[in-house]
């Protein structure tokens, strides 16, 4: 991987756990996470991901990663909640 992939992997990582924070303000019901905890659940949300696309191979167009980026992240928000 070449320098800039890297730091465009780390960038989206720090934006998604920026986001992970907000709508953990924002959205009654969730506690508030700290920035170590919403970039676990990042890195969660991007395994699952790469698991289910790796599984579907080259056939999974772009569209559908969207949907199985939603999925991923609905599954570690829900399963989430029991592991506190």
């Amino acid at each position: 991987m070449r320098t800039s992939g890297l730091v465009g992997v780390i960038i989206r990582f720090i934006v998604s756990a920026l986001v992970l924070m907000l709508v953990s303000f924002l959205l009654p019901g969730f506690a508030a996470l700290t920035f170590g905890q919403a970039l676990i659940a990042a890195v969660v949300i991007a395994v699952l991901g790469y698991v289910v696309e790796s599984l579907f191979g080259r056939k999974i167009s772009p569209q559908n990663r969207g949907i199985v980026g939603f999925f991923a992240a609905a599954a570690v928000i829900y399963l989430s909640q029991f592991i506190y």
